[in-house]
């Protein structure tokens, strides 16, 4: 057991390594780019605002015990970022279960877990300095989920001064959203319900954690900054690397003035926050 965890300590350990290095090298590319200014800004919110990753991990966990399933990494990895259905679908088939198990039946054990575990979720570090210096200097932003309305009161509970922050909030069940990410619609849909609107998506900058949430962004014609989750995945996909932003380890290491926005400590009016 004792070695079985160092390995996975070391294993991890060794991710956030390459993890810093390659943020390191990618900041250092953006400072070169010319880009449009930031005007607007949406959020993915599991893993990037709020750590929830781990209890889903959890949750998937002990559902696909019941089928007699081992949950993996590589499964989370590949799911990341998609709304809850076709994430369900692609589990199945990935396991086996495709055809034996349906989607609802999965959702249905999947969902009465979610109270017990997802309002013991935590912020990520440097998500709410963001967001309140986000509130202070008026900057339009919104967060873009792929998680239902219904999840999304169970994990935002305990979280009232985030909502307070950023209240627009479109979820992944939301009806104008026809494809999930990978697929753009989510982040166009949140852009067109911005008002005033950005002159165009290049004016938009997209933070997400995931790969499948990096390439919807990308794919919506936005900036991207990705803050991946080492414990998951290390570094941007190689299908659209070489078209995001900015990668981070984490909202601390953020400079907004890099989008044009004003100094990280003050508000709109110049004063200290």
């Amino acid at each position: 057991m004792l070695i079985r965890l160092c390995s996975r300590i070391a294993s991890v350990s060794s991710r956030c390594v390459h993890l810093s290095a390659y943020c390191a090298s990618e900041t250092a590319k953006m400072i070169d780019r010319s880009l449009p200014k930031v005007t607007h800004i949406i959020f993915d919110l599991d893993g990037l605002l709020i750590d929830t990753e781990p209890l889903f991990v959890e949750v998937n966990k002990r559902v696909m015990a019941k089928y007699g399933k081992k949950y993996t990494m590589d499964l989370k990895i590949l799911t990341m970022g998609m709304t809850l259905n076709p994430g369900i679908e692609l589990l199945l088939e990935k396991v086996g279960l495709a055809g034996k198990v349906s989607v609802k039946e999965y959702a249905a054990e999947y969902d009465a877990l979610l109270p017990e575990l997802l309002p013991d979720c935590i912020m990520m570090r440097g998500a709410m300095r963001f967001a309140r210096y986000l509130a202070a200097n008026n900057i339009p932003r919104a967060i873009c989920t792929g998680s239902s309305d219904s999840e999304c009161k169970v994990k935002l509970r305990n979280h009232k001064e985030l909502t307070g922050l950023i209240p627009m909030i479109v979820y992944g069940d939301d009806p104008e959203i026809r494809h999930g990410k990978p697929a753009p619609d989510c982040f166009l849909a949140t852009m067109n319900r911005f008002d005033p609107k950005p002159e165009s998506p290049a004016n938009v900058v997209v933070f997400e954690d995931s790969q499948n949430g990096i390439r919807a962004a990308v794919a919506a014609g936005m900036q991207a900054v990705m803050i991946p989750d080492a414990r998951f995945s290390s570094t941007p996909p190689d299908d659209v690397k070489d078209r995001i932003t900015m990668v981070l380890r984490s909202f601390d290491d953020l400079n907004p003035e890099s989008f044009g926005l004003p100094p990280y400590d003050c508000d709109v009016n110049n004063n200290k926050i």
